[in-house]
């Protein structure tokens, strides 16, 4: 039976490129057609942004009046994405996949110490 385990290090190191990915993921966007023919463009946020073809077209046929819209309103976006921020920071922040693997990993050596003993 091949041996499976893996070094506290290499378990790391896999964690922290795992994690690289999934934010490297997050950052990009990218576009999916659903079978029901939706549009969605996956990366602005938690969940996809879909539209319909026509809806498509019609906030492209928009463009410029949306960038205006933005722009005259820049100081009250800007205010909720701060606002946004702020409470993001005041909540306690979850444990990281690699502070979990960390414990997990040291539980484990303890186990395997008192097993030895």
């Amino acid at each position: 039976m091949p041996n499976t385990e893996m070094s506290r290090e290499d378990l790391i190191a896999r964690i922290a490129q795992l994690e690289a990915a999934t934010k490297s993921a997050r950052t990009d966007i990218s576009f999916k057609i659903s079978d029901k023919g939706v549009v969605s463009v996956y990366g602005f946020g938690r969940f996809p942004t879909s539209l319909y073809l026509g809806q498509w077209r019609k906030l492209i046929a928009h463009i410029t009046e949306l960038e205006e819209f933005l722009n005259d309103n820049a100081e009250r976006l800007e205010a909720f994405e701060a606002e946004f921020a702020a409470s993001k920071e005041n909540k306690p922040k979850k444990p990281t996949l690699t502070d979990t693997v960390t414990a997990l990993a040291a539980q484990v050596a303890q186990l395997n110490t008192q097993k030895q003993s």
